[in-house]
């Protein structure tokens, strides 16, 4: 990572990474001999079992070919996401943005949430700090 840290393992990532070592070891196949097969490099692997990497859909096709599965195989019970919804505040206050006809006074209004939204987040970095 450029920033030193390490990604948290998104849980659908480390699902289908779990779901790819299970079938590797059902057919009795190293890491190293799926790898060739994929023309990927063993450290590779290790992180799609891990869920470090992410699969792209053309992996996850050769990965099912090699595995002698359907893609559909290695997605099949994975965690599902929801998208978090916003609170009825924000919903009502962008409704409420919306119907404001003067462009000026809208563009205020923006500058204001704005501000207003770097000065608690200003404030928050110096109460952690504290």
């Amino acid at each position: 990572m450029a920033n030193g840290r390490r990604r948290t393992p998104d849980p659908v990532d480390r699902y289908v990474g779990g779901r790819i070592r299970e079938r590797r070891r059902a057919l009795s196949l190293t890491q190293a001999q799926l790898a060739a097969a994929l023309g990927l490099s063993e450290q590779q692997l290790r992180r799609f079992e891990r869920g470090t990497s992410r699969v792209s859909p053309r992996q996850l096709l050769a990965l099912s070919l090699s595995l002698k599965v359907g893609p559909g195989y290695l997605l099949e019970g994975a965690p599902i996401h929801e998208q978090p919804r916003d609170h009825p505040e924000v919903i009502e206050m962008v409704q409420s943005f919306r119907s404001i006809r003067n462009d000026g006074m809208r563009r205020d209004l923006f500058l204001l949430v704005q501000a207003a939204a770097r000065r608690s987040l200003a404030k928050a970095g110096r109460e952690k700090r504290a």
